[in-house]
């Protein structure tokens, strides 16, 4: 079964407690294919630059944030899918704020549209710094929340992998499928936005992608680099030592790119929006 691992970089794993590690019963007993999960970082940790939130629609793994342990919010407080994951109260005062009847599921879209791209910490870092963390401000126009909810709902559509925005990244020259590659950030040329390695080549690569992150958990780079002759990272058990062995993963690197290019065309769409709610009067 699929678990989100890392930013954008999903695993399989063996749903039995005999096999894996804190398997969090909670979670999959809410969980189904209408189910979605908003991570953010621990609430005590001070957001970094990138998403404050990420969304998932796979099992989270407890460090899928940025490597570290974070915090999930489902969409969904049941199986079936008919508890939205918004209090009450919030709900009905917001419905009463603005004369029209606002929905629990609205609300959680709403929060991630807030937290789930870039727009967030650039707009709140300053001068907020080191105590920034997942604050959910509301706006006093009806189309400010409208619009971070349909933001929200894009969000959704890019962990699905729904209809990614093209980021014009190209295999130009295949890698080396017979090995798993070497790889380090040398591999990554701004001159002519291209990645080389194990061969290989892709163009289009703008620093716009290669940049890209999530509280210094470095996306792309992070996620070829699990896939290369030296993935690094923790070892629990000799179950860690079963990797793949070759490369198979082009297409797979290529929608990161695009998910990446969407999620930052999605930032582009809510910068505007965060601006009028800091507005001063």
């Amino acid at each position: 079964m699929e678990y989100a691992h890392r930013p954008l970089s999903i695993r399989w794993a063996i749903p039995d407690n005999r096999v894996d590690d804190m398997m969090r019963p909670d979670l999959w007993a809410r969980h189904s294919s209408r189910q979605v999960y908003l991570v953010t970082a621990k609430l005590t940790e001070a957001a970094g630059d990138g998403p404050t939130a990420v969304l998932y629609v796979q099992i989270p793994d407890k460090d899928c944030h940025h490597g570290r342990a974070g915090t999930v919010f489902p969409l969904w407080r049941d199986k079936d899918a008919t508890d939205a994951n918004a209090d009450e109260a919030t709900v009905n005062w917001l419905s009463e704020k603005h004369g029209q009847r606002v929905s629990g599921e609205e609300v959680w879209h709403y929060c991630a549209g807030l937290l789930g791209t870039e727009a967030y910490p650039e707009r709140w870092a300053d001068p907020m710094g080191d105590t920034l963390k997942p604050h959910i401000p509301f706006p006093d126009p009806h189309e400010d929340f409208k619009a971070l909810v349909a933001i929200g709902l894009r969000l959704v559509e890019i962990a699905k992998g729904i209809n990614l925005d093209k980021s014009g990244v190209q295999c130009t020259v295949a890698v080396d499928p017979s090995k798993l590659p070497d790889f380090t950030d040398s591999c990554y040329h701004s001159d002519d936005n291209a990645l080389r390695f194990g061969g290989g080549e892709f163009t289009g690569v703008t620093s716009d992608i290669w940049k890209h992150q999530v509280s210094g958990y470095r996306t792309l780079p992070r996620w070829i680099k699990t896939r290369s002759s030296t993935p690094g990272g923790r070892k629990s058990s000799p179950l860690d030592d079963i990797q793949p062995t070759t490369w198979d993963f082009t297409s797979d690197l290529i929608e990161v790119c695009n998910k990446i290019a969407s999620l930052n065309h999605a930032a582009d769409r809510a910068c505007p929006v965060l601006t009028r709610m800091t507005a001063p009067e």
